[in-house]
């Protein structure tokens, strides 16, 4: 048994975060789970009252033991216990914090995300061995035979039917959240076996996320989907364009097809970019963004690594964090310049500050997606959206990395 990383509680003192014992080891899940909230409470495990009257110990265990983590904390399965708010995660990991702070019935269900909601199923099953595949089925359009297997892939069904069922002596449990993401489907099953499904795409877009946008494609339709990714018109939204080896031109090519905002963009560019373009043609620039405030334009001297502060810093100030916007294009001077980890670590504190502001922020690298250097990044990102050309129709199609999905191709 190891201890990983601490947390810290709201009255300062530190909760343990634990590693999950694997299939090998003799401690079960549930006995972990109990020794690690003791040690947070500064207390011995049997002082703690029973596990079995939240859940069923035996049915976590055999979530825990036969689930496939997959990337990004799915399945993840959470519960509160001697007033603390427990969290199983897909990197295999129990952790604990103070239950009155931590928000646990938004974080854990259904209530912070919003695009989830029971589905209009027209008969109702009891079981929800059956009930969860069906509820799926209805949000993708898949069969049940299909999904069932998907679902039996990535967790145990049985298990979470039996995880919050009545005792033996037919007292009620507390009870504790399951989600997981399967074929584009986010999924919550709550404690009273209400199953609540929706389109992972639409939580990227509502809590935030980093994309990886690829392909060997025209310019014309990485602008394209870049535009689409910088957002629809709206009088609130903050834009950020960072230009490491573009012109300003693309920048306001862009902007202009995305739609009004009352707020200006800011333009962020590197100065050997900068100076390169000097000479070039302004016609498409800030005068041409007719009733949008002209992008604030900066160019930035010295090394990437001062760009990229630069967008980080533009990232923190600004005003509205939920209509925040970020693209960085392209990545390709990054990669001719330092190796696969060094790139990623230059990149991942932009990556975070969109993620903490709950923005959406994509990453140009115009290269096919089979290409080493995307296989190098692409793990940083929450989905990687492939750009093809299917005769004249520009058409992506996205791969979540948290689940393993690829969608199928669709327009631009």
């Amino acid at each position: 048994m190891s201890t990983d990383e601490n947390s810290t509680s709201g009255n300062g003192g530190v909760l343990p975060k634990r590693s999950l014992p694997s299939q090998r080891d003799d401690e079960p899940p549930s006995r972990t789970v109990a020794r690690t909230v003791a040690d947070s409470l500064g207390v011995e495990p049997r002082s703690l009252p029973p596990l079995n009257d939240v859940i069923d110990p035996d049915a976590f265990d055999t979530l825990v033991r036969r689930c496939r983590w997959q990337n990004g904390g799915w399945p993840a399965i959470s519960f509160t216990y001697a007033d603390r708010a427990v969290d199983v995660t897909g990197s295999d990991d129990v952790s604990v914090l103070p239950a009155d702070r931590a928000g646990f019935e938004r974080r854990a269900g259904s209530v912070d995300w919003p695009h989830v909601s029971p589905p209009d199923v027209s008969h109702p099953v009891d079981s929800l061995e059956t009930r969860l595949p069906l509820a799926v089925a209805v949000q993708t359009g898949d069969g049940r035979a299909r999904v069932r297997d998907e679902i039996d892939e990535v967790i145990d069904r049985e298990a979470i039917g039996r995880l919050n069922r009545r005792r033996s002596n037919g007292v009620e449990r507390i009870g504790g959240f399951v989600r997981f993401s399967i074929l584009g489907c986010d999924v919550v099953v709550d404690p009273d076996g209400t199953v609540a499904t929706g389109s992972t795409l639409e939580r990227l877009e509502l809590t935030g996320c980093n994309v990886l946008l690829v392909g060997a494609v025209p310019d014309a339709v990485s602008d394209r989907a870049s535009a689409r990714l910088l957002g629809t018109a709206d009088g609130s939204r903050d834009r950020i364009v960072g230009l490491l080896d573009r012109s300003t031109e693309t920048a306001f090519g862009r902007l202009s097809r995305a739609g009004r905002s009352d707020r200006p963009a800011r333009v962020i560019q590197h100065g050997t970019v900068a100076r390169s373009t000097a000479g070039a043609s302004s016609s498409a620039g800030p005068s041409a963004l007719e009733g949008v405030p002209a992008p604030r334009v900066e160019h930035v001297d010295g090394d990437l690594e001062s760009t990229l502060a630069a967008v980080e810093a533009a990232i923190e100030d600004a005003e509205d964090a939920s209509d925040l916007r970020l693209c960085l294009d392209s990545l390709r001077p990054l990669l001719e310049r330092y190796d696969g980890d060094r790139s990623r670590s230059l990149l991942e504190p932009v990556c975070r500050s969109v993620r903490n502001r709950g923005g959406v922020g994509h990453y140009v690298l115009p290269v096919d997606r089979t290409a080493d250097r995307v296989a190098e990044l692409e793990s940083l990102f929450d989905a990687t959206v492939e750009l093809d050309v299917d005769g004249t129709e520009p058409v992506q199609r996205w791969h979540l990395n948290a689940s393993d999905h690829v969608t199928d191709w669709f327009a631009c």
